[in-house]
């Protein structure tokens, strides 16, 4: 269905301005003052319209705004940060404003807590410009939402940030807030790579999205658990090597995800003294291993994982000698021998799971590919492990180190075998563990999908491809992931000579099928794929006028800039949140842990309808995020 919307009518138009017009003039009769006075607006602060005159009533003069839930049913804490931005208007750029601002909030937050940082969202709603100050101007984000996903109390005070801008802040006391969205923090991903000339808002309630750099996506992973602690760098900057390892062995996993910020200091930490010293350790405590983490064996091993993982990213910085990679070698061989290696506990998973992320980390996979043979082997044919959670988030970093290994290190290659190949079909056309696990059976097909990249195991891999096509039903996730990989890996190939399947077969079926309606408004500039009712849409075509009007005033101009190519903007709207899940990167290429996103190389921005139980934020107020980003 195609339906096409006109413009609002002149006489709309004019009154909008004037309307516009009257609002400003209120406006600039009230000039900021300091932060006295303070009244909470009614209800949640989530629309421009409704709190633009509340935020200058209170004088104020507030340039960003940021509700911070702390998840507890008893109430919550609203933050205020503000912000003066000074700039000539010629200079002024929306873009530049909207992301320092959104910048200097999460640094303000960083430096109160470093560990809220990891769970800390905010979206821009809306923006405004204030009143004349002298030759330049004042701006405001006249609507920033944040979420922390974190249950502890906030301060109550917050040091003054001394930047480019000024921020100061101050905290009232809400009533009771009914629904409080919870999240949990990421696990911080290996060898993540970023999406250029994209904005990718990420939601935090999934994790372990995690990629090598120049490697393609591949599927989700499980939700997670675990929390930030409070230690610090400072705590072991300037300790010896024994002590840092008594250090690792009296704190728990949580407290030591401060290792995760590099710097400087933790540079310094991550010496080779340190480092053959908790080898040494994880030696010592492998040895008499019992399945539990009574000595913090998983501390010590988390220890070696953060060492490879800066190792990557910074390898000017951190080189290890050869001493130190035989020591990994050899501490990690006293642990896989040993009789508890694989225990079924939740204990013995927890480590057994860093362990394994670590050999992928430092790149041992090789050296242990029959130990991984073994766990895999041992999970499906364990059904009380396939229902255990850390059971299935151990298979998972599995799954993805072959993915990220196979086709890529000349040495896992080789150790490549039918065995494996055999295991990762297993589980890759396992419609039990389909029905309730589905991760689990992308990622071994994803897993499977990067064997064709072996010459010599290239006809296998393809022949348990097509057996996994031919075990899911049509269409479905699984049957999806089978075709990506044959696609992306094999030259769209079955094991059947005659038969190919590429994505492009079913990306336009897919597309009819999940957007049936096409709305077109003013005359071709704005066009709108979904399988939402004209009624839904409607007011977000009028959502984003207001922000385009608010976008010109701060601007001073209506003309597009000379050779924009994106003259039309397309927006994707899925009906639902699976719907997005499920298809957004078969169709599209793009990643679903988020709840929207916009590629300027297109011109089109992403997003879905969602309940309150699955966002935070509503359609519309995705809507005009995203329309900020394409101004």
């Amino acid at each position: 269905m195609t339906i096409i919307a006109g413009k609002l009518s002149k006489i709309q138009s004019n009154l909008i301005v004037i309307g516009f017009l009257v609002i400003i003039g209120a406006i600039a009769i009230v000039a900021p003052k300091a932060l006295t006075g303070f009244v909470v607006p009614a209800g949640e602060l989530n629309r421009v319209d409704q709190v633009t005159a509340d935020f200058h009533n209170t004088r104020l003069g507030v340039n960003a705004v940021c509700t911070l839930l702390a998840n507890q049913q008893v109430g919550c804490n609203l933050q205020l940060t503000t912000t003066l931005y000074k700039s000539t208007v010629a200079d002024s750029i929306l873009a530049a404003a909207l992301s320092d601002s959104l910048a200097e909030l999460q640094n303000s937050v960083y430096k109160i807590r470093p560990s809220y940082y990891s769970n800390f969202s905010c979206i821009f709603l809306g923006v405004s410009r204030t009143i004349p100050y002298g030759a330049n101007q004042k701006y405001m984000l006249r609507d920033v939402k944040c979420i922390l996903g974190n249950g502890g109390q906030l301060p109550a005070r917050v040091a003054t940030v001394q930047n480019k801008t000024n921020i100061s802040t101050i905290t009232k006391t809400l009533p009771r807030i009914s629904t409080i969205t919870t999240t949990t923090p990421p696990r911080p991903k290996e060898n993540e790579t970023l999406f250029s000339n994209s904005v990718d808002h990420g939601r935090q309630d999934i994790i372990d999205y995690r990629i090598e750099p120049g490697k393609p996506r591949g599927p989700t992973g499980p939700d997670g658990s675990g929390s930030p602690g409070s230690c610090k760098i400072g705590d072991i900057v300037s300790l010896t090597p024994p002590e840092l390892v008594s250090y690792l062995k009296s704190h728990d996993y949580d407290c030591l995800q401060f290792l995760w910020n590099y710097n400087n200091d933790v540079r310094s930490v991550l010496s080779e003294q340190n480092m053959l010293a908790v080898l040494r350790e994880i030696a010592l405590q492998s040895a008499t291993y019992d399945g539990t983490n009574q000595n913090n064996l998983r501390e010590l091993i988390f220890f070696v994982r953060i060492a490879y993982y800066h190792k990557i990213y910074h390898p000017s910085d951190i080189q290890f000698s050869a001493n130190v990679d035989q020591s990994i070698i050899n501490a990690f061989n006293v642990f896989s021998n040993n009789a508890h290696f694989n225990d079924f506990n939740d204990e013995a998973a927890l480590i057994l799971n860093e362990w394994v992320i670590t050999v992928d980390t430092a790149s041992l996979g090789h050296i242990y590919f029959d130990k991984l043979k073994t766990i895999l082997s041992e999970f499906e044919s364990n059904p009380a492990r396939v229902e255990n959670f850390n059971q299935r988030v151990t298979i998972y970093s599995i799954l993805y180190l072959i993915s990220r290994t196979a086709g890529y290190d000349s040495n896992f290659n080789a150790k490549m075998d039918q065995e494996m190949i055999n295991l990762l079909q297993n589980l890759a056309t396992n419609l039990n563990i389909a029905s309730t696990h589905a991760f689990l059976v992308n990622n071994a097909i994803w897993a499977l999908g990067h064997i064709p990249l072996i010459q010599e195991r290239r006809d296998a891999a393809i022949a348990a491809l097509t057996v996994a096509l031919d075990t899911h039903p049509r269409l479905s996730e699984p049957y999806l992931w089978v075709v990506y990989s044959l696609d992306k890996f094999a030259n769209c190939q079955t094991s059947r000579p005659n038969e190919r399947i590429c994505r492009s077969d079913l990306i336009p079926e897919i597309e009819r099928m999940l957007f049936p309606n096409h709305y077109v408004f003013d005359d071709g500039a704005l066009i709108v794929n979904t399988s939402l009712s004209l009624d839904t849409i409607q007011p977000l075509y009028h959502a984003i006028k207001q922000v385009e009007s608010q976008f010109n005033r701060i601007t001073e101009t209506i003309v597009p800039l000379r050779g924009d190519p994106n003259g039309v903007l397309k927006m994707i709207i899925y009906g639902s949140l699976q719907d997005y899940q499920k298809y957004q990167w078969f169709l599209y290429d793009l990643p679903v842990t988020n709840g929207g996103i916009y590629i300027e190389q297109n011109g089109t921005f992403y997003t879905y309808q969602r309940t309150a139980a699955e966002s935070i934020y509503t359609l519309e107020d995705l809507t005009r995020h995203e329309y900020s980003h394409y101004l």
